[in-house]
């Protein structure tokens, strides 16, 4: 356990180092997302923190990306004069790198959170150091801590949710309902798409308000669920009000890409684009090509590792990547099919009371979180047909969903090779846990190596 425990806090040391390392030397515009330009007359991210740090208010128009929720930009402008403070320089266009703070710490403090999470579940630590280890190296979370938008930071606060609703299902105190509205409402103030969380978190809040009218104690519950909602709506949705009322923006507005646009794939098909899988052609191109791609299945799996970008660096390492977390997926989406049969049984078997947080959690939390952002990320697709559209930034989350159930595979097998008394399937389960535990070393390291090698 002593070992383990170890390795835990090396996986968040190395795992930070890189996220802080590749805020340093990644520039503000490099590989950026809707940044857009500096200046009072743009309508980029830029702009947005430009427009705050300069006036003290909020943008007066929602055109371009200034119809998103203004947290990250607000909290950037803050960081911005912490920043000149210390360094007496007024330059907008050197202070504006200090908004990477903002996403780098968001990065950070999410892998702390994944950490946590584990925890609460009561994950033994091996299983954890693997859940940990995927989050820590996966490239996106990189890619994330130097970005100057507001996906890290509702990455983060959609972490927060996943953590404190497992907690508040297990502990409705006051301290545990009040972060939750807090991570709530903060997310959305975020960013809107935050708020398909609710149907998690709201499931949970149902189940357990009928099992506390069952048991008499519906007073109790229902206060605590009025002061989740006190806080949480004013907090998340007083933008979008504001945003409606003044510009009549609804509720799920989301920019419009004119279809003339060479980013348009929606001639390609629903089957081409959703349905068929091309493995054959995963290496045709190493990386995403936003203005040629269409299908999602692979345009997802090479956006975890490269987001949409190119490097110059030798092909053999991506290559591998690819490879490696192709199996891991593969490992992940069986372990996830495993929990929710064993989940099925024990309604049938009527054993789902004697189950606890952890089993499930596996069974139907896990699986739900990655069905809600699959779903909203589908119907995403859908509605807006383009190669942006289909960015892994959109789905993050389900990498947690990801990392647990690879890891829940290997936890199975262990168990399973302690009871066993068939020599042939004690000696394939020895190999399957050192396979995994290959895997998910070789991931790390070559994550490492490639993003301690690219040139800018």
């Amino acid at each position: 356990t002593k070992k383990y425990f170890q390795l835990m806090y090396l996986i968040l040391f190395l795992g930070i180092v890189m996220r802080i390392g590749y805020m340093l030397y990644t520039g503000a515009y490099v590989r950026s997302h809707d940044a857009g330009k500096l200046g009072l007359d743009q309508y980029g991210h830029f702009s947005y923190i430009h427009r705050i740090y300069m006036t003290g208010k909020l943008p007066n128009t929602n055109r371009g990306q200034l119809y998103h929720q203004p947290l990250f930009h607000i909290l950037s402008v803050m960081m911005m004069k912490v920043v000149r403070l210390f360094t007496k320089d007024y330059e907008i266009s050197r202070l504006i790198e200090a908004a990477k703070i903002i996403s780098c710490f968001a990065s950070c403090a999410t892998l702390r959170i994944t950490y946590l999470i584990c925890k609460e579940l009561d994950l033994e630590y091996k299983f954890s150091c693997i859940v940990t280890a995927f989050i820590a190296f996966l490239p996106n979370m990189y890619l994330l801590s130097g970005r100057i938008n507001n996906d890290s930071l509702v990455i983060y606060f959609i972490f927060v949710i996943i953590l404190y609703t497992i907690r508040w299902s297990k502990t409705r105190s006051y301290k545990n309902t009040i972060i939750l509205a807090l991570a709530f409402g903060l997310g959305i103030s975020t960013k809107i798409s935050c708020g398909i969380f609710a149907v998690f978190t709201g499931t949970i809040m149902l189940i357990v308000l009928i099992k506390e009218i069952h048991d008499g104690h519906v007073f109790s519950i229902l206060k605590k669920l009025v002061c989740f909602g006190v806080i949480s709506f004013p907090l998340g949705l007083w933008f979008p009000i504001r945003n409606h009322t003044l510009f009549k923006q609804p509720f799920n507005y989301v920019l419009r890409i004119p279809l003339e646009s060479d980013l348009f794939c929606g001639d390609k098909g629903i089957v081409k684009r959703f349905i068929h899988i091309p493995i054959n052609t995963m290496f045709d191109n190493l990386y995403n090509r936003p203005k040629e791609d269409y299908n999602i299945h692979i345009y997802t799996i090479k956006g975890a590792l490269f987001g949409e970008f190119s490097f110059d660096i030798a092909d053999i390492i991506p290559i591998a990547l690819l490879i490696i977390y192709f199996v891991i997926l593969f490992i992940a989406i069986i372990g996830m099919v495993y929990a929710i049969i064993q989940g099925i049984k024990s309604i049938i078997d009527k054993t789902i009371k004697d189950k606890s947080i952890h089993d499930i959690f596996m069974y139907f939390g896990a699986p739900s979180i990655w069905g809600i952002m699959m779903v909203s990320y589908i119907v995403f697709n859908i509605k807006y047909p383009f190669g942006c559209t289909m960015d892994y930034r959109y789905i993050v989350p389900t990498a947690l969903v990801n990392a647990i159930m690879f890891g829940y595979c290997y936890h199975i097998v262990e168990s399973e090779i302690t009871k066993t008394s068939n020599l042939l399937y004690m000696r394939l389960g020895r190999v399957f846990i050192a396979f995994v535990k290959i895997l998910i070393i070789l991931f790390s390291i070559l994550s490492l190596v490639m993003f301690c090698n690219i040139n800018k």
